[in-house]
């Protein structure tokens, strides 16, 4: 067997094995954790205390006229609460925080008794029984986190990984989100495809081409010369080296061959000594019948002097044939082929991850010693934890029988290397709560680093974890994400959790027209979405107020976007982002372009989605979808910011006279007139700020300009704003949807670190305090 089909074999095992023990492995944990299906208890009733009430009183005064006694409009029925499901009750919170109910034509609570409402039904949700359900025991690495963790331990850019993988599924906004990681075969093999592919990549010399170099006699050096009877031929008597130079492009094995013949005497034909090889014999002795003499050589890369020579030099001037009385090779030409197998020097990322490779001439034991320490390190990062002893010992032996079946070093380490990342272990996170003692504080380690960098632990976190006997403490926890948020690393955080919370990710899928907003070009789109990254990540690392995320006078531009902006460019104008101050109608996130072009549409804005982003990613309160079969808006004058009939307010307020629409669009559409002073790609518009009147928000407050709005959402949702960004951030660490009691949790989270004064950094310094986190039992 050659060796490169050697190699794809072992490879095709190794991979094979791996993902069918994927597979069993990660169905009996499904299967048999203590949080499956079949196993799941509760700790709930015992950890919240005295059960909340139910708060009957408000739905049997405002709700019961359409939804109880037996009424049941809307297929809606209140009559048995404990049989709605989470998603009914959500659902009702939603309808009556957003005075979509009761309806119009009914009586109705004040806003301040449906915030009370919301809050009892919070309580008591959370103390039901089902409310402290058990998680999945493991979650999938999403894709950013596959590709990061593969850029950590191999060197391998993520972005070229994640060009391979498909689009990951979301559940509850995030694609870390573990309730909805469907892993069918054809993912399967495509997540395996990408680790062999990358692997190959970072571990191995890349493939260089084969070729042949030919030197002929006359630029042959050393003990000979041209022989004068055949000038084409190189004649050496001597014993002496002939020399030969050659230019090898890489390290590897090489074919050197020799065209030649030879002149006997004595007994015996002449002997040729290709470099240190053994003698060959030379039989042919016509010149016009050469033969063909060949070696395998591993040589360095770059300039390499060959040397060869006549082993057995023998004169006898007394012979009566004058052919037989001087031993003599006759050498035409010297050729050289390769590399043979590719470059066999070491690549600079496995010497860096894996260290120096043995030499050629070391022991299978120095071999196997060196590989042990090596996978040693490299599974520890990868599994986010030890191996055992029965797992370093499988491995190890993969690793010695590709190198006893011919392959060298690196190519063995490669293909166990594979088998480590097609393991469970790497591809699936284990959540705290149903970990194994001995690895609980491990999987918390790597929660946290997957928070807040979306990348396995480092060597300083996996130090720290406790030792075996002893769990994190909350004020341990803080300190180790402390570092990783000061680390450079917690970029990552701001593209991940905000770049799904705030929808930043959607600025990189915005299109404009091109023809109407010629400024918004690829660099430009790009320059909105760093400098929004940017922003979120300067308030988290500054702990400032989580509401300065509508405040915040400060921003970051570079001379592209600060000319766009029309603010002064900066000191040293470069494409560089720098820290600027910006006049009040950009304070915030919503005075940024990027969310202002995500919420419009390629040609105009819309009311609607910038309403409905503020409803939903800023208040947690999403908006129903829209029913069926309902028309299209299509405002066509000055593309929806004429002042008349067509303007998108005027077909707006038609659509609301629909009835089927009028009751989400009264919530909706006043919270997004505000912002039309913003066109499509969030420069200003006077035509449309001018034309644009007041709008009443269903709180009752009436709006006019963008001032007014934020002024709103900071003064009078101040705090549901701080409620909604803990429990975003809750989800976002556990990777699942939450619970009512980890629900409840984030909002006693929020209200603990100051309600609406509470901070960034605080904020996250609680969720990873938190016994949620921390996979313990209980509320705290």
């Amino acid at each position: 067997m050659s060796f490169p089909l050697l190699k794809t074999s072992l490879a095709a095992v190794l991979i094979t094995a791996a993902s069918v023990a994927a597979a069993l492995a990660v169905r009996t944990l499904l299967d048999k954790a203590p949080g499956s299906r079949e196993n799941s208890t509760s700790h709930t009733a015992a950890a919240m205390g005295e059960a909340a009430p139910m708060p009957d009183a408000f739905l049997k005064t405002w709700c019961f006229d359409c939804h109880g006694d037996g009424a049941k409009k809307g297929g809606l029925s209140l009559d048995d609460p404990a049989a709605l499901t989470e998603r009914a009750w959500e659902n009702i919170r939603r309808h009556v925080l957003l005075h979509t109910m009761p309806p119009p034509d009914k009586p109705a609570p004040g806003h301040a008794e449906r915030e009370d409402f919301e809050t009892a039904l919070a309580a008591w949700r959370a103390g039901l029984p089902e409310a402290g359900r058990q998680p999945a025991p493991v979650r999938r690495l999403s894709r950013m986190e596959f590709a990061r963790s593969l850029e950590t331990l191999l060197g391998v850019p993520a972005e070229t990984v994640l060009a391979e993988l498909p689009e990951d599924e979301t559940a509850h906004g995030f694609d870390n989100n573990g309730d909805l990681q469907p892993l069918p075969a054809a993912r399967m093999e495509r997540y395996l495809s990408v680790i062999s592919q990358t692997a190959d990549t970072a571990m191995l010399p890349p493939p260089v081409p084969s070729r042949s170099q030919r030197v002929m006699a006359a630029d042959f050096t050393g003990g000979g010369g041209l022989f004068p009877d055949a000038p084409q031929f190189y004649a050496t008597t001597s014993g002496k080296d002939v020399r030969v130079r050659f230019h090898t492009p890489v390290a590897g094995r090489y074919r050197w061959s020799v065209v030649l013949y030879g002149h006997t005497a004595g007994y015996g034909p002449p002997m040729l000594q290709l470099g240190d090889s053994p003698p060959q014999a030379v039989w042919r002795r016509d010149r016009d019948n050469p033969q063909l003499r060949t070696v395998i050589l591993d040589l360095p890369a770059g300039e390499n002097v060959l040397t060869w020579r006549l082993a057995n030099p023998l004169s006898d001037p007394a012979n009566p044939d004058p052919h037989r009385r001087m031993r003599r090779l006759l050498v035409r030409e010297s050729s050289l082929d390769g590399p043979l197998e590719g470059d066999t020097t070491p690549a600079p990322r496995f010497v860096e991850k894996f260290g120096p490779v043995p030499g050629p001439q070391a022991s299978m034991e120095a071999r196997v010693r060196a590989a042990h320490a090596a996978l040693t390190k490299f599974t520890r990062l990868a599994w986010r934890r030890p191996a055992t002893l029965d797992e370093s010992l499988r491995l190890l032996s993969l690793t010695g029988n590709a190198m006893a079946n011919g392959l060298r070093y690196d190519e063995a380490l490669a293909g166990t290397v594979q088998a480590i990342l097609a393991s469970p272990a790497f591809l699936f996170l284990t959540d705290p709560a149903q970990a194994p003692p001995d690895r609980k504080n491990q999987a918390v380690a790597a929660r946290l680093s997957y928070f807040l960098t979306s990348r396995p632990p480092d060597d300083g976190l996996l130090a720290a974890c406790p030792d075996s006997g002893a769990d994190w403490t909350p004020d341990q926890l803080a300190e180790a994400a402390s570092r990783l948020l000061d680390s450079g690393e917690a970029r990552a955080f701001a593209l991940d959790f905000a770049g799904q919370w705030l929808q930043l990710r959607n600025t990189a899928l915005a299109s404009p027209d091109k023809t109407l907003f010629p400024q918004a070009t690829p660099e430009m789109r790009a320059a909105m979405l760093e400098e929004s990254t940017r922003f979120f990540l300067s308030l988290v690392r500054g702990n400032a107020p989580v509401l300065s995320l509508l405040t915040a006078d400060r921003t970051f531009a570079n001379d592209r976007l600060a000319a766009f902006y029309g603010l002064p460019a900066p000191a040293a104008a470069s494409p560089q982002f720098t820290p600027m101050v910006v006049p009040p109608e950009r304070h915030g996130l919503l005075g940024q372009a990027s969310v202002l072009m995500l919420t419009s549409y390629p040609n105009r804005t819309s009311p609607v989605l910038r309403g409905k982003y503020i409803l939903e990613t800023l208040l947690g309160l999403e908006p129903p979808p829209p029913p069926p079969n309902v028309p299209s808006l299509n405002p066509a004058a000055g593309h929806g910011h004429g002042t008349g009939a067509d303007s998108v307010r005027a077909v707006l307020e038609r659509h609301r006279a629909d009835p089927g629409c009028a009751s989400c669009h009264r919530a909706i559409d006043p919270l997004g007139f505000p912002l039309e002073a913003w066109n499509a790609i969030g420069l200003p518009d006077p035509a449309a700020a001018s034309a644009n009147g007041p709008s009443t928000v269903f709180t009752g407050e009436t709006l006019t300009h963008p001032a007014d709005l934020t002024r709103w959402l900071v003064e009078r949702q101040g705090t549901r704003i701080v409620r909604h960004a803990a429990e975003r951030l809750l989800t976002y660490a556990l990777g699942r949807g939450l619970s009512p009691q980890e629900k409840e949790t984030a909002r006693r989270l929020a209200d603990q670190t100051g309600g609406r004064e509470a901070r960034f950094r605080d904020l996250i310094l609680a969720v990873v305090r938190s016994a949620p986190f921390r996979g313990e039992p209980g509320p705290g």
